[in-house]
């Protein structure tokens, strides 16, 4: 699909492309509108209010900018190098602090999605 498509073309934009992308499939199952039960949006599912400082550094000043693919993503990678600078690049500890401490099973979506991903990435390049 389309968006699908526009989506994975922008991550690769920035760093960790397919673990960004591992994470949108499990937060919002590539839905820019997604909200969640505590009010996380877009694809990243991002917390406005917790991260709006960090917001208005990349040029986010509303919350419905978050619905913006764009906009969605570069936020999601900017807070995903933060968890990451902060566990010292263990990437399990970063998810843990992306997530705001959700249980092992969902650190492990993301893990499962990564390996499933680019086994798919290794496939695709061998057939070229």
């Amino acid at each position: 699909d389309a968006t699908a498509k526009y989506i994975a073309e922008e991550t690769l934009k920035y760093p960790h492309t397919v673990l960004i992308l591992s994470l949108i499939e499990v937060e919002s199952e590539f839905t820019p509108t997604a909200v969640s039960k505590v009010g996380a949006l877009g694809l990243g599912q991002i917390m406005y209010g917790i991260h709006k400082k960090d917001m208005a550094t990349l040029g986010i000043h509303r919350k419905r900018d978050l619905f913006d693919i764009d906009k969605n993503i570069k936020a999601t990678s900017f807070i995903l190098q933060m968890m990451l600078k902060k566990s010292n690049n263990d990437v399990e500890k970063a998810l843990h602090f992306y997530l705001g401490g959700k249980d092992g099973k969902y650190v492990s979506r993301i893990f499962s999605n990564y390996v499933h991903l680019s086994l798919e990435i290794e496939n695709a390049r061998a057939k070229q």
